[in-house]
């Protein structure tokens, strides 16, 4: 693509993949990895101590909740770096950040091929600059994973149906082979209604078109090529009654109907596209707006997010980031809108972009400021003024001026604070702190419990395994059984008058008293008080 672009252009695409790389790359390895994704991590780690990659295990128990290719995926980036075993947060945050790579190349790539090399621009700018890149760039979780293969899935159909007209293979056995890597990502469940918005969009758009162009005999045949030889391989090592009732055999995947009309997937993706608000509601507007050559592509997205968007909303659980793998779909239709805007509308457009680059100049300038940096706050607006001479000179674009001075500020803000409280959660530092504690104060051969406590991160940071116990009674047995006279108990503070009803109580560590969930590290005895 770059080949045959303007110099101007070129310059762009090069802004984009460095504040990409910065966004991704800071934080990756110093970042304390969170409880979902200590869930991979810890898992990978068992898996390989066991020499066992069909059966994952996480505390020495089967998890028999999601697929494999996550865990695949971070062992490779551990024996890659030749950690021999001993996985670490950017381990699992490697193929997060690949993957947002690759949704962002598919964008400028697709994005021209469908909407122009302005719109492609644009959409690459607005998901590489959004709060959905920064946080699930590093995640180590298979999210964002399976929104890149979703969205190499839904592309590739695209162009099966509105380019090749089914025609072609390749673009076929590109799509069925993402939905099958998608399934083992994550499971099934988003490739289906995907595939569901496309036989509608062909059944109700294009009537020359059957569903059967998109040969769904050798794309089943091909998506259990992939994915039957790990399930039956699973159900040769366990029980096969233990998978059927797990979330790997869709128990989570039941329709329910109580959450159908909320709209919740209607408005809370919002988050995933900050900052760029209101800016691409309005392009969004301007997107779906008839008279343009590239409404079937137009109309093609917005099956394929309301598909997933209905989908969603029959599940049991509702999370806003089930969405990531339309995001892309979103900042397709944006970026298309603000450029028809550029054309139809200049001065509407200029507004709107200077207006959303004045807020996030607001916002990151109030982040530099709180946390006692105007230098950098100095610099970042530098940076952004060069961004927008560039987008305003090299390309004769105010717009895209003022909307790579959002991105550039928006960055500049993620990869500074990357990996401190600033942007992220301050709970995850205090767990982390007590879980320090905890390996200092307990040696490997002393006995620790949880109690009331999930005791996920403490795995990971001590490396021992940590039985959990919901009742006092639970624990009581458990230290009767191995005669034990004394132990230490991970717990939540609030539950400390359980304790003390059975035990005697040393506390050892405790987080702060403004912490989320205060917890604290006891050391109880038998003897009762």
């Amino acid at each position: 693509m770059t080949v045959s672009s303007p110099p101007g252009v070129r310059l762009v695409i090069a802004l984009l993949l460095l504040a990409a790389g910065l966004i991704g790359l800071r934080g990756m390895a110093s970042l304390p990895p969170d409880e979902h994704e200590i869930l991979v991590l810890r898992t990978t780690h068992e898996m390989h101590a066991r020499g066992d990659w069909i059966v994952p295990y996480f505390n020495d128990e089967p998890r028999l909740k999601k697929p494999p290719l996550s865990y695949w995926l971070t062992g490779l980036a551990a024996a890659v770096s030749g950690a021999e075993g001993q996985v670490v947060a950017w381990h699992g945050r490697l193929p997060s950040w690949l993957a947002g790579l690759a949704i962002a190349a598919m964008l400028l790539s697709l994005g021209r091929r469908f909407y122009g090399e302005r719109a492609a621009l644009y959409a690459a700018a607005m998901f590489v600059g959004s709060v959905g890149f920064f946080t699930y760039s590093h995640d180590g979780r298979p999210d964002f994973l399976y929104a890149a293969l979703c969205t190499a899935g839904w592309l590739a159909g695209a162009v099966a149906l509105l380019e090749a007209k089914g025609a072609q293979r390749r673009p076929v056995i590109l799509m069925w082979l993402a939905f099958a890597l998608a399934t083992l990502a994550k499971g099934p469940h988003i490739p289906f209604m995907l595939l569901v918005a496309m036989a509608l969009y062909c059944v109700t758009r294009e009537p020359r078109l059957s569903p059967r162009v998109l040969r769904p005999l050798m794309g089943v045949t091909l998506v259990a090529a992939v994915t039957v030889p790990w399930w039956l391989a699973l159900h040769a090592r366990i029980d096969p009654t233990a998978v059927r009732g797990s979330q790997l055999a869709g128990r989570l995947l039941v329709p329910r109907m109580n959450h159908l009309f909320n709209g919740y997937y209607l408005y809370r993706p919002l988050q995933l596209l900050l900052p760029w608000v209101p800016l691409a509601p309005l392009a969004w507007w301007a997107a779906v707006r008839r008279g343009d050559g590239a409404r079937p592509f137009t109309v093609y997205l917005l099956f394929c997010v309301g598909a997933v968007a209905f989908g969603l909303s029959l599940g049991v659980q509702q999370r806003f980031f089930y969405m990531l793998p339309v995001m892309p779909a979103l900042c397709l239709l944006a970026g298309h809108g603000l450029a028809r805007l550029e054309l139809e509308r200049p001065r509407l457009a200029v507004g709107v972009a200077i207006l959303q680059a004045l807020l996030v100049a607001g916002g990151a300038g109030w982040l530099f400021w709180s946390q006692h940096e105007p230098l950098f706050a100095l610099l970042a607006l530098a940076a952004a003024l060069g961004a927008a001479w560039l987008g305003a000179r090299a390309l004769s674009s105010l717009t895209l001026g003022a909307v790579l001075a959002v991105l550039v500020l928006t960055a500049g803000s993620f990869a500074r604070y990357a990996d401190g409280t600033a942007l992220w959660s301050v709970a995850r530092y205090h767990r982390h702190a007590l879980a320090a504690a905890t390996v200092r104060a307990v040696s490997a051969a002393e006995p620790l419990f949880s109690y009331a406590l999930t005791p996920v991160l403490y795995i990971q940071v001590t490396g021992r395994g940590i039985p959990e116990f919901q009742t006092v009674n639970a624990l009581e047995k458990a230290m009767d059984e191995r005669r034990l006279g004394q132990a230490y108990v991970l717990a939540p503070v609030k539950r400390r008058p359980e304790l003390e009803q059975r035990f005697k109580l040393r506390e050892l560590a405790i987080m702060p008293r403004k912490a989320n969930d205060r917890a604290a590290l006891f050391l109880i005895s038998r003897q009762r008080q």
